[in-house]
């Protein structure tokens, strides 16, 4: 007696017009300026305070490359970094990987320096997210 397989596949589906990218999202820790996504025109992605630019433009323009309609670039991602040097009156420092988890046996130094006769006043938030 022949027996039958059956498959299932799973997959998600995103339509867009075809002079159209791809909705890029809002990045994680970041702001997105532009909600038009045709062709030539552009988004802009700004940081939130404490996170860089990791990956990615400030901006990214909708564009015809080999007969296909998509991103000039990376979607941008911005991302707590692995130590830095602040020099300013305030700042913000973020443990890598925030709000998440840190990559094992990370180090990270920091620089903080003050105008002479100025103090150094550090605060810690001591909220906790468990995952």
């Amino acid at each position: 007696m022949p027996s039958t397989l059956h498959f299932v596949s799973l997959f998600s589906l995103q339509a867009f017009g075809h002079n159209e990218c791809p909705d890029p999202g809002i990045p994680l820790n970041g702001r997105r300026f532009g909600n038009n996504f045709q062709l030539g025109n552009s988004i802009s992605v700004v940081c939130e305070e404490g996170f860089i630019k990791t990956q990615g433009a400030d901006t990214i323009t909708c564009h015809l490359e080999d007969g296909n309609v998509m991103w000039s670039g990376p979607i941008p991602r911005c991302e707590a970094p692995c130590g830095g040097h602040y020099s300013g009156p305030s700042g913000i420092i973020l443990s890598p990987g925030w709000p998440g988890y840190y990559k094992d046996s990370l180090s990270c130094e920091w620089v903080i320096e003050a105008e002479a006769g100025r103090s150094i006043k550090i605060s810690f938030d001591r909220s906790v997210q468990h995952y």
